[in-house]
């Protein structure tokens, strides 16, 4: 019988923590070959993958417009539920784009 005390420092307590260290890291070898295998299986059947966008391109357009109108960044970004850095990031990619 192999005893594994942790009460205190010693040889158990050693293997103990290394066991569980070793689970621990096996598990997320598997979580993320798991999670690789899910996203390979949406990109083959064409779907999409990651978080969600939370701005579509016509709030996006309609933001940007706002903002051009002379609207105040950070209200717009309020009222779509965003930060005011998300607003511009998807304004920047989405001109960024065009050519």
């Amino acid at each position: 019988m192999i005893t594994a005390d942790t009460s205190g420092p010693g040889p158990g307590t050693d293997k103990a923590i290394a066991l569980l260290a070793m689970f621990a890291q096996m598990e997320r070898i598997y979580m993320l070959e798991r999670a690789a295998d899910a996203r390979a299986a949406k990109e083959a059947r064409g779907l999409p993958t990651g978080r969600p966008a939370k701005l579509n391109a016509t709030t996006r357009a309609g933001a940007a417009q706002r903002i051009k109108d002379g609207a105040i960044p950070e209200q717009v970004a309020a009222e779509l539920g965003v930060s005011r850095s998300t607003l511009y990031r998807k304004h920047r990619e989405s001109t960024s784009h065009e050519g």
